[in-house]
């Protein structure tokens, strides 16, 4: 499944990263289709390739409480 995410917002020191799993329990960061983590310190849109069963994404650090995450799949 293809797919795209986009982030925008204030991150405030946050990190966003999308992460995926087959039994909705163990999760691990998703990589775009350069082989690097699906992960935004800034606005931003990167696509993706993925056959996980579940998807979400994960703020990490900073008190970013005004971000927009967008995900795309087709």
């Amino acid at each position: 499944i293809n797919g795209s995410i986009q982030v925008h917002g204030t991150f405030d020191g946050a990190s966003i990263a999308l992460h995926g799993s087959n039994d909705d329990t163990n999760y691990y960061v998703l990589k775009d289709l350069q082989g690097n983590d699906l992960t935004f310190t800034a606005a931003g849109l990167k696509d993706f390739t993925t056959a996980c069963a579940f998807i979400k994404p994960v703020r990490t650090g900073g008190t970013a409480t005004t971000l927009t995450i967008t995900v795309m799949m087709r």
